[in-house]
């Protein structure tokens, strides 16, 4: 949700004293292909949209994990692009270097693959001071996934 948020942490951490930081969050961006994502076939390529977002302070990433829970092996890819893009495509053959996921991602019945999309601010995160700690940042990731079997 956008808005402005207040971290207000009076006792403060183990081994840090007391602190306030406080954070503009503006309107998510919004993965607009997400449903289309059971099945990602490695000959060809993957483009993910989305819409929304300011490229002067937001970027998005866009990852794919494969797990062969047979073999016991897992690779996965990242990828980055700024916000404004509106969409990024990772090439088949770049795809291809992944394993075809097998079996289910563990303690669940859902495919062993995943894509993933992430956005990140670019922008200084705020930062705030406390006792007994050299530097503290207040920042945001924001993270959707869907499960989806690498073929």
């Amino acid at each position: 949700m956008p808005g402005l948020y207040t971290v207000d942490h009076q006792a403060g951490p183990i081994g840090a004293g007391a602190f306030r930081a406080t954070l503009t969050l503006p309107a998510p961006i919004e993965w607009t292909n997400r449903d289309s994502f059971s099945e990602v076939w490695r000959s060809q390529d993957l483009t993910v949209t989305w819409s929304g977002g300011d490229s002067a302070k937001e970027y998005v990433q866009v990852g794919v994990h494969s797990y062969d829970t047979i073999r016991g092996i897992a690779a996965e890819i990242t990828c980055m692009e700024r916000a404004s893009a509106g969409r990024f495509t990772i090439p088949s053959w770049v795809l291809t270097t992944l394993p075809i996921s097998s079996g289910t991602y563990p303690g669940t019945s859902l495919p062993a693959g995943i894509v993933d999309f992430r956005t990140y601010s670019i922008v200084e995160p705020a930062r705030f001071q406390a006792q007994g700690i050299d530097v503290g940042y207040f920042g945001y990731e924001l993270i959707n996934f869907k499960f989806a079997a690498i073929q």
